[in-house]
């Protein structure tokens, strides 16, 4: 389990410090990039007024999570679309980059458990 547990370490370390991915960067800078990049993946696309309800503003506050809307847009991490329904409403969602970094990250750490799972079978 040590060496799990040291992988999440490395695995997340690694991609806020020293990773050139600016994507994955972006993605671990901060507990509140994560916790609204794993919200976003979660349901697909969300107003900023979902994001504010969903996410208890002792987690985040609104300023922070428009900051990381506005950020992550700006690097292509985030796309945003206007309500066809109401122009002044504009869904936020993973980009098809942002996706993958995601994914890859997931199935990275799917791997690391698996391999753990598979020790602990064999001890």
């Amino acid at each position: 389990m040590e060496k799990l547990y040291y992988n999440l370490y490395k695995d997340i370390v690694v991609a806020k410090s020293i990773q050139d991915d600016t994507f994955k960067r972006f993605l671990f800078s901060t507990i509140s990039n994560t916790i609204l990049v794993f919200y976003l993946a979660s349901k697909q696309k969300a107003t900023l007024e979902e994001l504010c309800y969903n996410i208890p503003p002792k987690v985040i506050s609104r300023s922070t999570i428009q900051n990381i809307l506005k950020e992550g847009t700006k690097m292509l991490f985030f796309e945003k679309e206007i309500n066809p329904d109401d122009k002044r409403a504009k869904y936020y969602k993973l980009s098809q980059r942002g996706n993958d970094i995601l994914n890859e990250w997931a199935l990275n750490q799917k791997n690391n458990f698996d391999e753990t799972l598979n020790k602990l079978k064999v001890a």
